[in-house]
């Protein structure tokens, strides 16, 4: 039942010392603005991370390097690349990999249009490419098999590419650019590529990877190989099993670390996690930290009130009050500075993190733009939940202070 008496007493308890109330209740206020930022900011990046690499993330990409040990007769300081027949075979033995592809790589090549040209990099892809890291248009298409059968002279620019060549909003598809001296179609334009992705296109013009095999006579040879597998496996497992299959036929020494490069999206990946679940787990150190300053704060204020009204203890105590009253008195007392300081700082808190997110969706930046930085419902549930729990712990001392106080003493207290 609702006492407004009590609650008035609370208030003018309260009231009484305003600033000592005040800058204690500031402790709680931090500690959860604290917790609420920097989870909301962990938990905002992961979703980032997520949302840019659950396709891929169990990707690897894998660089042919210079052979370094002698083997089979073969002397060191061999070139290597990697081949059609190479694919085939990897994909016939490892029957756990989902996509497998070449990627052809060339140095940079002068582009123009018009009276427009800047310098980008050339890359060959094969249809396979989009399966695995399912890269978004701004226009056109993407590199399909008949592109590549037919060894066709068109490409798709990276974004930056497409800014630098062409007109803002000008849709460029059907027209023709000059690339190192032959003529290309232009097909598709890329949208800018997550950091995430294996292969970032933004700096780069890529047309079909027979096409550029042709340009360089490299016959069916590639200069790198992605690999991709589902969510199920580890990829980590099947870099293991793809190593000593290419190193067999291309007569590298098994023990020959340096000739081959892999990058692994999902180690790369689960780095990056690990530390913001560092970020995370010191955010609620540093937060629970400065919570616990702040409800030594309202347990001292508390026991400050309980020595002060000693004396109108003891009279209640000899009217007959029963302890249950005062402990009550007491703890409610405490509940109501803590959730109040609380409720305000989750509310400061989660309107830092809807600003902080305002700006991010009007970055212009692609990938900023899709964070969110809320916390989740059931986090800030469980928030509330402990910052109601603390209030009520950080009563209990002078509130068996103040019952376990003797009823005579308590009366003669001046």
């Amino acid at each position: 039942m609702f006492d407004i008496d009590r609650w008035q007493e609370i208030w003018q308890t309260i009231t009484r010392n305003r600033w000592r109330s005040f800058f204690t209740t500031m402790g709680i206020f931090g500690g959860i603005i604290i917790l609420i930022i920097m989870s909301g900011i962990s938990n905002g990046m992961q979703r980032i991370i997520w949302e840019n690499t659950y396709r891929t993330v169990n990707s690897a990409i894998f660089y042919p390097q210079k052979i370094t040990m002698p083997y089979k007769g073969f002397n060191p300081d061999r070139t290597w690349l990697f081949t059609k027949d190479d694919i085939e075979i990897l994909k016939k033995n490892i029957p756990k990999i989902q996509h497998i592809t070449g990627i052809v790589t060339a140095r940079i090549t002068t582009a123009s249009y018009n009276d427009k040209s800047g310098n980008y990099y050339i890359m060959g892809f094969t249809p396979e490419q989009q399966k695995i890291e399912q890269y978004k248009l701004l226009y056109g298409r993407t590199i399909n098999q008949t592109d590549i059968i037919s060894k066709r002279k068109v490409c798709i620019l990276g974004e930056r590419a497409y800014r630098e060549l062409f007109s803002k909003k000008q849709n460029p598809i059907g027209k023709n650019i000059d690339l190192g001296g032959t003529i290309y179609s232009v097909i598709g334009v890329y949208a800018t590529s997550s950091n995430f992705n294996l292969t970032n296109t933004d700096n780069y013009i890529v047309m079909p990877s027979s096409t550029l095999q042709e340009c360089y006579n490299m016959g069916e040879q590639y200069n790198q190989l992605v690999v991709n597998v589902n969510n199920s496996t580890n990829i980590t497992q099947i870099e293991t099993q793809i190593r000593p299959i290419l190193f067999s036929r291309h007569n590298i020494a098994p023990n020959d670390t340096k000739a081959l490069k892999i990058f692994n999206l999902k180690t790369a990946i689960d780095s990056i996690l690990n530390l913001y679940s560092g970020i995370k787990f010191l955010s609620w150190l540093v937060g629970i930290g400065t919570l616990f300053a702040g409800l030594i704060g309202i347990s001292n204020i508390l026991l400050v009130v309980v020595k002060e009204r000693t004396q109108e203890i003891g009279i209640r105590k000899a009217l007959g009050a029963s302890p249950f009253s005062i402990l009550s008195q007491i703890l409610t007392e405490s509940f109501f500075l803590t959730i109040i300081a609380g409720i305000m700082g989750f509310l400061a808190g989660v309107g830092i993190l809807t600003l902080i997110d305002l700006l991010l969706h009007n970055s212009g930046d692609p990938v900023l733009e899709k964070a969110s930085l809320q916390i989740p419902f059931i986090t800030a549930i469980k928030i509330i939940l402990s910052i109601s729990f603390c209030g009520i712990l950080a009563g209990m001392p002078p509130a068996l202070k103040a019952i376990h106080a003797n009823t005579i003493d308590a009366i003669r207290e001046e």
